[in-house]
């Protein structure tokens, strides 16, 4: 390959800006998932060789993102344009639209002229994406625990899309004896999902699950504090200790058990 062209183009959205009237309700279950390419699945090695060597947690590859992600790279070969919008909808809506669960999504983007799907292509996206500060924020983000990758080529052009997704959202609380602490995680679409909450502190503690339109009564008493269970979105999480103590909170999306 004697000619190396190259496009590049970073986004990143952070899930407090997204009100659940920005929620598109739908069923990903849908979607055909299909397996990920060699070139696909070289461009997550690199991507994850990238963050170990920096110290940052490795994202696992996720199906159905990468599905979305491949789609994209498609539409942007056949209708000959290279953008994270599309008739004015980003990254958010074709995530949105499968019912995938979130907090946070960022999103690169590059075409690479040469053979189609050549895996060196696959190093030089991720070389390329390291030297822009831009590109390096979104590979490099620690909220991020997912990643999808979709490469379409056609006429020797390679469109490589990569969608990162946090997942998984992280807080530590601290209780006040005899007051009840409510925490409700942001952007919970209206739908129902399968979710996995874990709470662990150092005292003695109750921990409620409940909808937000019954928050008045806290009837869904867990214990242990450990669940996986399907919930009718959006729910608040209680927690209620006689003593002063902290907790932390775990709270996941388990996209792969819809």
């Amino acid at each position: 390959m004697d000619l190396w062209k190259f496009l590049l183009i970073s986004f990143i959205l952070f899930a407090g800006c997204i009100s659940n009237d920005d929620v598109i309700p739908g069923n990903y279950s849908k979607v055909e998932v299909k397996p990920v390419n060699e070139m696909e699945y070289a461009t997550f090695i690199y991507i994850n060789v990238f963050r170990t060597h920096n110290g940052i947690d490795k994202v696992k590859l996720d199906p159905l993102l990468s599905e979305v992600a491949r789609n994209y790279s498609r539409l942007m070969i056949r209708k000959n344009f290279f953008s994270h919008y599309y008739r004015g909808k980003d990254v958010k809506y074709r995530v949105n639209s499968t019912g995938y669960g979130f907090f946070s999504l960022g999103e690169n983007l590059a075409e690479l002229s040469g053979d189609c799907y050549d895996l060196e292509l696959a190093r030089k996206a991720v070389d390329l994406w390291s030297k822009s500060p831009a590109h390096r924020f979104v590979m490099e983000n620690r909220i991020f625990d997912r990643v999808g990758i979709g490469v379409y080529c056609e006429g020797g052009l390679n469109a490589i899309t990569t969608i990162y997704a946090q997942t998984c959202l992280n807080k530590t609380l601290h209780l006040v004896p005899d007051q009840i602490l409510m925490v409700v995680p942001d952007s919970q679409p209206n739908s129902t999902r399968v979710l996995y909450i874990k709470t662990q502190g150092n005292c003695e503690y109750k921990q409620y699950v409940f909808p937000l339109e019954k928050q008045d009564s806290y009837f869904f008493y867990e214990t242990p504090h450990e669940i996986i269970k399907k919930y009718k979105l959006p729910i608040g999480i209680a927690l209620h200790s006689p003593f002063e103590c902290s907790v932390t909170l775990e709270f996941c999306y388990l996209n792969d058990l819809e």
